[in-house]
């Protein structure tokens, strides 16, 4: 006589699970009276069944779905399966796609911003405008505009798009304390500036705290704080981009000076006038570096009805600070400077006030507003009592 456990058990715990995956995808109806099996519709196409066999692979059911259908029967079947049907997929790209669309009304530069191709950036906005049931853009071969759904849903959009990176930046933060790391960004040219300073008191007065030091421009170094890859950067002011919502403080405010050779006729003077300047060479990165503080210095120039001359080294308009000093000795270039940033000067190169100068030298200290983390409070502490102190060194505390 045949044992009925085993057989029926496998019917009645494994059918059902079979059955609501091929329910979920609409293909097939349930005997009204048992949730054995599954009565296949006899009309259904093969392209229907080729159709049902390629969603089958992605759809994934519950356990728990499973284990009630086996218990209550076909009817909460049908209605797991429904709800599973009906469930839509929206991907984060489709949303970023949609919003940088939005902003730039052009599918050649929004595909450009988004590094992907044009045909792409078509293929997922359509997508995302069959999932959500609504077209989202007017578009013809010359215009492309928001119709009135994609007006309403933009700010919802952009929100969406802010709370994904901000637990990205949680993430890290929460990582960053585990590791007790703090990345600090800064340029080349504050190693001469009390920066190096602020570093060395934070680690004597946190050695719990590994200080992970990255150099960079300005605009590379906003970039990485945007990104979660540093905690906090000094940059020059004014910035070489939009801060956006990115915290403020400035650290380092003083009148400019010039760096000349010691054997530069100029250099016997205690103060080099703007007019004499204007008459020499330059030395000056290039705007693309830091548009800001670059056309900063030409209105300064401009405001005094002198046109300044700029000296590129091999052309490229950008390096570094030591190179500038190599080239300043030569006595081919000028360069503008602070007197925080002319000590241990090479022999050679001199310091001079410049009369009446009224451009400032500045660098902030810049951070997320979101980065609340307790080392990077610290750190900010200490950088603090440095301006409040000029150039004098704050009080070191013993370890």
């Amino acid at each position: 006589m045949r044992r009925s456990g085993s057989h029926d058990n496998t019917r009645a715990g494994h059918q059902p699970a079979d059955a609501l995956k091929r329910l979920a995808l609409g293909r097939q109806k349930f005997d009204p009276l048992h949730t054995r099996a599954p009565v296949v519709c006899r009309e259904t196409t093969q392209s229907q069944r080729d159709t049902t066999a390629c969603n089958s692979r992605a759809l994934q059911v519950p356990r728990c779905a499973c284990f009630i259908a086996s218990r209550l029967g076909n009817q909460i079947i049908a209605s797991v399966a429904e709800d599973f049907r009906h469930r839509q997929n929206i991907e984060l790209r489709q949303i970023r796609y949609f919003v940088t669309l939005a902003q730039e009304l052009n599918f050649r530069r929004a595909a450009e911003r988004l590094f992907i191709t044009q045909p792409s950036l078509s293929h997922q906005i359509a997508l995302l405008e069959t999932t959500l049931g609504v077209r989202l853009f007017h578009r013809d071969r010359r215009h492309v505009s928001l119709t009135e759904a994609g007006k309403e849903i933009l700010d919802d959009a952009q929100h969406m798009l802010a709370e994904s990176q901000a637990i990205v930046t949680k993430a890290h933060r929460i990582a960053q304390a585990d590791s007790a790391i703090l990345r600090v960004g800064y340029p080349e040219f504050a190693n001469r500036t009390i920066i190096p300073d602020i570093f060395s008191v934070f680690r004597s007065r946190h050695p719990e705290v590994k200080l992970q030091l990255s150099e960079g421009y300005s605009r590379a170094l906003l970039r990485d704080l945007r990104d979660g890859r540093l905690d906090v950067a000094f940059v020059m002011m004014p910035p070489a981009e939009d801060l956006g919502d990115l915290q403020v403080e400035g650290m380092i405010d003083e009148q400019s000076g010039l760096l000349l050779s010691a054997n530069h006729r100029l250099a016997a003077r205690p103060e080099i006038p703007l007019e004499a300047i204007a008459r020499e060479q330059l030395l000056l990165v290039d705007r693309s570096v830091n548009p800001a503080a670059y056309d900063a210095i030409v209105d300064w120039f401009h405001e005094s009805g002198l046109e300044p001359r700029f000296f590129n080294i091999g052309g490229s308009g950008v390096y570094t600070y030591d190179t500038a000093l190599r080239v300043i000795q030569s006595g081919e270039a000028v360069s503008l400077s602070a007197d925080s940033m002319v000590k241990d000067l090479p022999p050679g190169v001199v310091f001079r006030p410049i009369c009446g100068a009224s451009l400032h030298f500045q660098v902030a200290a810049v951070w997320p507003a979101s980065n609340r983390s307790p080392s990077l409070c610290q750190f900010l502490r200490v950088a603090r009592e440095f301006r409040q102190a000029g150039r004098e060194t704050p009080r070191r505390q013993a370890s």
